[in-house]
């Protein structure tokens, strides 16, 4: 009978000691994660590494140039680049139903929304319906030519967009943003604000702030002069009219873009004086720091209220504190595990080495899956959210780089960590099968010398 009694007792608490092992296999693997996004999806070196290993403070100007010149094309004629898409705007419901049921549902609603271009086929096979049921569809103050219809309106006085801005080409904005901002001093720039960054997300800070002082000092400098050169000489040639009044010191009204345009001699010199002024004015509000994440503030009680509750920071210290600690967690369901489980050296090697050796394996196939996880993810869920004028640019191929560098890094992160657990958990199993091989020999050994006794 007590035998019977130490049977069950035994097996129910392998049972415990077994359910308490795969606690610690599940916590070990989310909390092993949790670290690795800690330790380098929220590290500032790792995002430092990336923009540098991609060469992005040197591309930067000229994206941004196309970033411009992509925009400025849009605002010009935004049926340009998906004329399919804006038929689909304000369709008649017979046009709607035609080019749903010749495009389907989902490329219908993919294309009416601006995430995609139509395909040649696509084109050719919604002309049909244009031609039926968008004359009768079209309201009367579109009625009229489609060049007419989509052509920009003329600019008014309320645009925002002063005209010799819209002089610049794509390379007129890829030298101004260079001169301004040269790699090195965009690197310092972005690399201390990744710095405060990281630190805001450790709780060590309460803001976020960009510092502008090199900036400040290159548009005041010697460099803002040549700035404002480069501008001057990008616009076309300056007319007799618009000679009489820069020499005449007519530069509009105040708060009016002044007259720009390619000047020489003493005009040249009157408009870049004017120019240099209204830009030292500019810059003299410009601070020295940019404020990307305002600390709380006591007065205001809606600054408090966001997901990290009334105080961001001490909630963040908080949650770094848990990540902290958190490897106690696995680290007391294996002392659970040996409670219930362990009643010898061998016992032990084994009911800790198995749980480890899975957790090791489990991460170490998630370190090897992550890159092409990534670019599965990136193909299915990320280009297609891109807008339809973007489709082009070479932004997406830079941002697909620079992610695919931080998850590298995630990666290898997890990677090298998992294959090192593996290997100690490996060596423990092997040392419990010495270990028993070593208990069993002299038991064999007696068994063999038994007989001759």
């Amino acid at each position: 009978m007590r035998k019977i009694f130490a049977s069950i007792f035994n097996f129910i608490a392998k049972t415990i000691a077994a359910l308490f092992a795969g606690l610690a296999v599940l916590t070990g693997i989310l909390i092993f994660l949790l670290l690795g996004v800690k330790h380098v999806l929220l590290n500032s070196e790792t995002y430092k590494r990336a923009l540098v290993e991609n060469g992005v403070y040197e591309q930067l100007p000229a994206l941004i140039a196309e970033q411009f010149s992509l925009v400025e094309e849009f605002i010009a004629d935004p049926c340009k680049a998906n004329p399919l898409g804006c038929s689909i705007d304000g369709a008649s419901p017979e046009l709607q139903a035609c080019l749903m049921d010749i495009l389907g549902e989902d490329a219908y609603v993919e294309i009416g929304s601006g995430k995609r271009n139509p395909t040649e086929t696509e084109l050719q096979d919604a002309q049909p319906c244009l031609d039926q049921f968008s004359r009768a569809s079209r309201p009367q103050s579109e009625s009229g030519p489609p060049d007419e219809r989509h052509s920009p309106s003329p600019q008014s006085d309320s645009d925002p967009q002063p005209a010799y801005l819209k002089n610049l080409s794509s390379e007129h904005w890829q030298a101004l943003i260079l001169h301004l901002l040269p790699p090195q001093d965009l690197q310092e720039m972005t690399e201390a604000t990744l710095d405060q960054l990281s630190a805001y997300l450790n709780g060590e800070t309460d803001t976020v702030k960009m510092p502008l002082v090199k900036l400040k000092a290159r548009l005041t400098g010697q460099a803002g002069q040549d700035f404002i050169l480069k501008l001057v000489n990008a616009q076309p040639p300056c007319t007799e009219e618009q000679k009489e009044q820069i020499n005449s010191s007519d530069f509009g009204a105040e708060g009016q873009p002044p007259v720009v345009c390619a000047a020489t001699g003493e005009t040249l010199e009157k408009l870049s004086q004017e120019l240099q002024r209204q830009l030292s004015e500019a810059v003299s509000e410009i601070p020295k720091e940019a404020t990307l994440v305002k600390p709380p503030s006591s007065s205001d009680p809606a600054s408090g209220s966001g997901p990290l509750g009334s105080d961001p920071q001490a909630a963040l210290q908080k949650v770094n504190t848990a990540l902290n600690l958190s490897p106690l967690l696995p680290l007391t369901f294996l002392l659970l595990t040996a409670l219930f489980g362990v009643r010898s050296l061998k016992g032990w090697l084994r009911w800790w080495g198995v749980p480890i050796l899975i957790t090791g394996f489990i991460l170490l196939s998630v370190g090897i899956a992550a890159i092409p996880a990534f670019e599965w993810a990136w193909v299915e869920f990320a280009i297609p959210e891109f807008p339809a004028m973007f489709s082009e640019s070479n932004l997406i191929p830079l941002g697909h780089d620079l992610a695919h560098s931080v998850v590298r890094s995630f990666a290898a992160w997890v990677s090298l960590r998992a294959a090192f657990i593996s290997v100690a958990a490996l060596s423990a199993l092997i040392s419990y099968r010495f270990v028993k091989m070593r208990s069993q020999s002299p038991t064999k050994d007696a068994a063999q010398e038994t007989p001759s006794n």
